[in-house]
């Protein structure tokens, strides 16, 4: 079955609406099957996308009622100090009272605004409206492109205003940024990319070390499909997306200029070897991967330092019974001592198997809407002193037991649930614990009873601050 043009269109508005942003085509495609597998209602689907972390996630820091209706009147470019915004807020505080829900409002306020009745104080935000959503269309559908983070499809829409000439000019900048997709052949292949954004394909069949890749300008990507060890000559790639089908390593000490190496859905162990640059790592298995890791060593002054940062990005990888694992080796005297860990999308367990002298992580910090658990390391975690998770709202699960942290540690946690493990007698007042504004972030130690020898555990629990478990 397909939805109509207009239902799209809908579709659309409600993303502009709740969201501030375009769908994009991936998930425009997905909201559309949501829509029809729940009876063509947009009430539905509006239900379903408000339950998401990525729409909870633009209210972090909003605890009030008044608050959150100033977000969500925002979103529909209903700004505050306008004739719109008295009388919008007035009849939001009115429904309330009624008792319909947040996503009710939202609905109801799109069919009023894109309607033929609107009042001349909403003129100017049904233009704006019907403008983003224009220029969403043309993005998501026009376009067929995609982002796989809130703030990029934000950026689609920002500058769009009532004004007509804001819609062609965001056009224009979408447009300028359409590149072409490159496939490698059999034959050597000597690439080089647009302006644009340009997609690089290839695999096994057609890749060797003696093609080369020149992205250019513009964000570009690389998907290759491997099942045996490969390497190319590369440049001015930014994200190498890399699927193993059979245990695989990819050499990239001919590529240069790559922000993140990710393993797409990779169905075997991947190795990556001979990094030149400090680049972030990312793991993604919609459907969960237990066994298949991701294997790096970073070349000879990738890093150009002795305290750099890691940077992991983790998206649906490892389960409840075995961790996805990061093994990171780096050479000469390069070291990461700051974790960066960010979950996306899908719950994920990770370890991080670090060389040792290698790994020494004195810091810990979370973000992302997804929630990750941190667990089973041995040495990398030993001398963290500072956990900072304020920037996640999936939660964080931090373990700190496995290596037997013995630091004195300052946790700060998210608006997640999130989880910090201490191993018995670790544990105590010299640690300072704030976990943030989940609903059920724990403290978990090793201690099996409190006793009078466990009385610094029970002081340290009374000591620490926002913690419901």
């Amino acid at each position: 079955m397909a939805i109509t043009t207009q239902q799209q269109s809908n579709i659309i508005a409600l993303t502009v609406g709740m969201f501030n942003a375009a769908p994009g085509a991936q998930y425009l495609t997905e909201f559309a099957n949501i829509f029809e597998n729940n009876g063509q209602s947009y009430q539905a689907l509006a239900d379903a996308l408000a339950s998401t972390n990525q729409y909870q996630s633009q209210f972090n820091g909003i605890v009030t009622s008044d608050g959150r209706i100033d977000k969500v009147l925002s979103n529909l470019g209903i700004q505050s100090g306008t004739d719109a915004y008295t009388t919008a807020k007035a009849h939001f505080e009115a429904r309330i009272a009624e008792g319909a829900t947040e996503t009710e409002l939202v609905v109801e306020s799109l069919e009023y605004l894109l309607g033929d009745d609107t009042a001349t104080e909403f003129a100017d935000v049904k233009a704006q409206l019907e403008n983003k959503v224009e220029v969403a269309t043309f993005y998501s559908v026009e376009q067929q492109q995609s982002a796989d983070n809130l703030a990029d499809l934000q950026a689609v829409v920002s500058s769009v205003t009532a004004d007509d000439a804001t819609v062609e000019a965001a056009k224009n900048d979408i447009s300028n940024s359409t590149g072409e997709t490159f496939t490698l052949t059999t034959n050597v292949d000597n690439l080089a990319g647009t302006a644009g954004n340009d997609t690089f394909i290839g695999d096994s069949q057609s890749m060797s070390a003696a093609d080369t890749i020149s992205g250019g300008s513009g964000n570009d990507i690389a998907k290759f499909f491997i099942n045996t060890d490969e390497s190319v000559v590369m440049s001015g790639v930014e994200t190498v997306e890399l699927q193993a089908s059979a245990a695989s390593n990819f050499t990239a000490s001919n590529v240069t200029d790559v922000d993140t190496f990710v393993s797409n859905q990779s169905t075997a162990d991947l190795e990556i070897t001979g990094i030149t640059n400090n680049a972030a790592l990312k793991a993604v298995s919609a459907a969960g991967n237990a066994t298949d890791d991701m294997k790096v060593t970073y070349g000879t002054g990738a890093l150009a330092s002795s305290s750099a940062a890691l940077s992991l990005v983790a998206d649906g990888v490892g389960s409840s019974a075995t961790n996805f694992e990061f093994d990171v080796t780096t050479t000469g005297t390069d070291k990461f001592t700051t974790l960066n860990l960010k979950g996306e999308n899908n719950k994920s367990y990770v370890e991080l198997d670090g060389t040792a002298g290698d790994v020494d992580l004195a810091t810990v910090n979370g973000s992302g809407d997804a929630m990750v658990v941190l667990g089973d390391a041995q040495f990398e975690l030993v001398n963290v002193t500072n956990v900072n998770l304020e920037a996640s709202t999936g939660g964080m699960d931090i373990d700190l037991a496995t290596s037997s942290n013995a630091q004195n540690v300052t946790v700060v946690g998210g608006a997640g649930n999130d989880t910090v493990r201490f191993a018995a007698g670790q544990f105590n007042t010299n640690d300072n614990v704030n976990l943030g504004d989940g609903v059920l972030d724990t403290i978990i130690t090793g201690d099996a009873a409190f006793t009078s020898s466990t009385s610094a555990v029970v002081k340290a629990l009374t000591a620490a601050s926002n913690v419901e478990v």
